[in-house]
């Protein structure tokens, strides 16, 4: 499930107005749409669901996806059909870079009978993984694709990760969790926003 947020009238009126709401709307429209496509993929976590599907497809599609909106990007598969996706959106320089997490992966669809066809009643999605967390996934890509248009000074980093349900057992083996965090070091992140529905805001050194 996926509640959308929303902006106080008071807030559109000082900001612009209507000009405010309709690219509000047109925004949540791109998101909506985008998470209605990665919940029609099945991504179940094998390691908790015998048989489940693993990240490979999905992973392709948000490659995919970072790709037509302009961003590097950078497939990481050290175990076989488990892939996590890396995306930067390059600063002009000087500024400090930010990181957008999220897992792909989602738990099983027992007593579900059609897990994987979205369904929208109302402002709310329903389907396995959009609220857990498919929807912080589509807003992330939405927000990195529009920072590709801002010509900002710091790196817009994307990591869509494998491996987040069960017991993280390969957890040193993916991007976010080992090598990569020298690398954000390295590139002056200093906050690292993980989107899941009990947000942590992680600050570096």
């Amino acid at each position: 499930m996926l509640s959308f947020l929303t902006v106080s009238p008071a807030f559109e009126r000082s900001q612009g107005g209507a000009a405010i709401a309709s690219e509000r709307e047109l925004g949540m429209n791109e998101i909506t749409t985008l998470l209605q496509q990665l919940v029609a993929i099945d991504s179940i976590n094998p390691d908790l669901v015998a048989g489940g599907a693993g990240e490979r497809e999905i992973a392709h599609f948000v490659a995919n996806w970072l790709e037509r909106a302009g961003m590097e990007v950078t497939l990481d598969e050290p175990v076989p059909g488990r892939p996590s996706v890396i995306g930067i959106v390059r600063g002009t320089g000087g500024g400090r870079s930010l990181l957008l997490n999220a897992h792909m992966d989602t738990v099983g669809v027992a007593g579900m009978e059609r897990p994987h066809d979205p369904v929208v009643e109302g402002n709310r999605l329903y389907g396995r993984g959009a609220y857990d967390m498919k929807g912080g996934l589509a807003a992330i890509m939405v927000a990195a694709a529009q920072a590709k248009k801002l010509s900002l000074r710091g790196d817009v980093i994307l990591t869509a990760v494998a491996e987040e349900h069960h017991d993280h057992e390969h957890v040193s083996e993916y991007p976010c969790f080992s090598g990569w965090l020298s690398f954000l070091l390295c590139r002056s992140v200093t906050r690292i926003f993980p989107l899941e529905p009990n947000l942590h805001v992680i600050q570096l050194p």
